[in-house]
């Protein structure tokens, strides 16, 4: 008989209950309640030999690494699946990177590899809702110091006294081809000021956060203004140079649109950041411009209007509303001698859930949680305008697009189709001959609609991309299409910049 045998069943028998009872209590500790599972402690402690608790803490340790390499294996296989992996951003407004096309030569240099990464990075799934997450944990923080959000130049100080210039200004000459409207033209700088209406005072709740070059106050944001003297300078000369080479052939007027902070937000606020005073500056500019150019001042226009609690500029976007836009055409067509079209004529259109550039770059959750609606007025006479693109291609389209079902942050591209080099809308209704050419930055876009039912020609002229196209000077443009009025029109935050006003300069030749 096998003695070796006989002795190793009752060992074998033996390790195989203590298993078995191993798993019985390790079970019966899980299930129970915390009081229960310290007894179990207790007892087992009392009755077998203390397990080492450096070897405790590293079973503890990769059970925890195993379950997060777990988790990162899944979640890298769940980043690769391409129909997942989103092509636009809502929050940015743009594009995003496409998948790189492999060649030999970026694959041997490295560059392949490069654009894969970025590619990568930026169409992660579900990147709007980590972004929208991050933003949500940061504000968790309680208080914080500032944060910049865009670039904050220091403002030159605004000159008491206009600026001086080399010659005198020239005559006023009649344009030869101008229509009978622009008979009776005043200028707005020769009009007596009105009273300033006091904006009123915040709430003593309200919620001020300074975020570098945006102000959040409860749920709508604002752009700081910083003078600058060289780029003012520039704006005045190059505008009263295209009065001057106009003169004779057009009727040149100039707007300078004031933005929100200087219309909605009270001066006490205004004097505790950094941010010049706009009604200063566009004094400035317009007693310096020469007498060649009409000056179309709106901004009393549009603080009385602001005060009356009209909405006037968007909480979640630089621009300002169709509503702003329409009380500066009334100014200009009592400024330029002509009779505005009531607004009740238009066909009002609204599209809901707009959220612009102010949420784009602030991501503050005030501006998502209450988005802007944009309101549009379709002109009476028409609806369709003829486009160039920056591809030099020339098509039909809509004044007023319907853009219900456009990412809340395009809305505003239900105005003339967005920004495009030139653009013509015809006034079936009118064949007196009448033309304005706007000159504009995306300001002019919701201004644009009204000057349909004055004209029966209205050119739209976008000086950021018109170079890119076309090589025609301002006077060229002007005698080519037999325009009788031009209208510079631009927000104040563009004529402090001086590669938009350089662009104009080139223009203006």
């Amino acid at each position: 008989m096998d003695l070796r045998n006989q002795n190793c069943k009752p060992k074998l028998t033996e390790t195989l209950l203590r298993k078995i009872k191993k798993i019985q209590l390790r079970c019966y500790v899980f299930f129970h309640h915390k009081e229960d599972r310290d007894d179990f402690v207790v007892a087992k402690r009392s009755t077998h030999s203390p397990e080492d608790p450096k070897l405790q803490k590293r079973k503890f340790t990769q059970r925890a690494n195993s379950i997060f390499f777990a988790f990162l294996f899944l979640f890298s296989i769940f980043s690769f699946i391409i129909p997942l992996r989103p092509s636009y951003s809502d929050m940015e407004q743009r594009n995003l990177t496409a998948f790189p096309i492999p060649t030999a030569a970026t694959v041997a240099n490295g560059e392949f590899f490069n654009q894969m990464n970025t590619w990568f990075a930026d169409t992660f799934p579900f990147r709007e809702a980590f972004l929208k997450l991050e933003t949500g944990i940061t504000q968790l923080y309680g208080v914080q110091t500032t944060q910049v959000v865009g670039k904050v130049d220091k403002a030159d100080d605004i000159p008491d006294k206009p600026l001086a210039t080399s010659s005198e200004p020239e005559e006023i000459t009649s344009p030869d081809n101008a229509p009978a409207s622009s008979a009776g033209k005043t200028d707005a700088s020769a009009q007596q000021p009105e009273d300033d209406p006091t904006i009123p005072e915040l709430d003593k709740d309200a919620k001020v956060e300074k975020l570098g070059a945006v102000l959040v106050i409860d749920d709508a944001a604002y752009e700081y203004y910083n003078f600058d003297q060289a780029a003012a300078d520039s704006y005045i000369k190059m505008i009263s140079s295209a009065g001057s080479k106009l003169n004779g052939a057009a009727h040149v007027y100039n707007m300078i649109v004031p933005t929100s902070i200087d219309i909605c937000v009270p001066q006490t606020v205004r004097d505790g950041i950094n941010t010049s005073s706009q009604q200063k500056a566009l004094n400035y500019l317009y007693t310096s411009m020469a007498d060649n150019v009409s000056k179309v001042d709106i901004f009393n226009t549009l603080l009385k209007h602001s005060v009356d609690g009209d909405y006037l500029y968007f909480r979640t976007d630089h621009h300002w509303t169709a509503l702003g836009a329409y009380y500066a055409y009334e100014q200009f067509c009592t400024d330029s001698g002509q009779s505005a079209v009531a607004l009740d004529q238009f066909e009002e259109v609204k599209y809901d859930n707009f959220r612009g550039s102010f949420y784009r770059d602030t991501k503050a959750s005030s501006l998502r949680n209450h988005p802007d609606t944009v309101y549009a007025y379709i002109p009476p006479s028409t609806n369709t305008i003829t486009i160039t693109d920056d591809k030099n291609s020339t098509w039909d389209w809509t004044v007023v697009t319907n853009v219900s079902d456009w990412a809340s942050s395009s809305k505003y591209n239900t105005f003339i189709g967005g920004d495009n080099p030139l653009s013509h809308i015809e006034n079936p209704n009118k064949k007196d001959g009448s033309s304005i050419l706007l000159i504009k930055e995306s300001f002019g876009n919701s201004f644009a609609p009204f000057l349909v039912e004055n004209y029966q020609h209205v050119y739209i002229l976008d000086y950021r991309y018109f170079p890119d196209v076309d090589n025609r000077s301002l006077s060229e443009v002007v005698k080519d299409l037999n325009i009788n009025d031009v209208l510079f029109l631009n927000n104040i935050s563009a004529v402090r910049n001086k590669s938009a006003v350089k662009l104009m300069a080139n223009l203006v030749g």
